[in-house]
């Protein structure tokens, strides 16, 4: 849903865009920029679902990679810790990749949940550093 969404914000932002375009004697631009803004606003969905799948194999492809390169490479950890974190970041990207495939709407909502937090966290920060020069 959230996706939708952002496409038919988008799709009206180019939309808005285009008629601008086309009052101030733009028209092949603003004719552009308005079937650019209907392909958005009724088929984006289907290009961010694609997208995401097309993330999702390189991911798993790139945590398979991964995973065999550091099995090649004998490296002798001192700490049980240091070893899950070398081996977690390949096995992190290929489990993303499988939500990312098999999961993807409920992945995706989390997905803008943590980024929106994070977002938030930084400012906010960001707003106190400013405070305390």
């Amino acid at each position: 849903k959230v996706i939708g969404i952002i496409c038919t914000l988008v799709g009206i932002l180019f939309l808005i865009n285009g008629i601008f375009k086309i009052t101030n004697k733009k028209n092949t631009e603003g004719i552009i920029l308005i079937v650019l803004a209907v392909i958005i606003i009724l088929f984006g969905w289907l290009f961010v679902k694609v997208a995401i799948y097309l993330i999702a194999i390189f991911m798993i492809i790139y945590g398979i990679l991964d995973m065999i390169n550091r099995t090649k490479i004998k490296i002798i950890f001192h700490n049980v810790f240091k070893k899950i974190l070398y081996y977690g970041n390949p096995i992190l990207n290929i489990i993303i990749g499988l939500l990312l495939m098999f999961n993807q709407n409920e992945f995706v909502s989390i997905l803008f949940i943590i980024v929106g937090v994070l977002f938030l966290v930084n400012g906010i920060t960001s707003l106190i550093e400013e405070e305390n020069k």
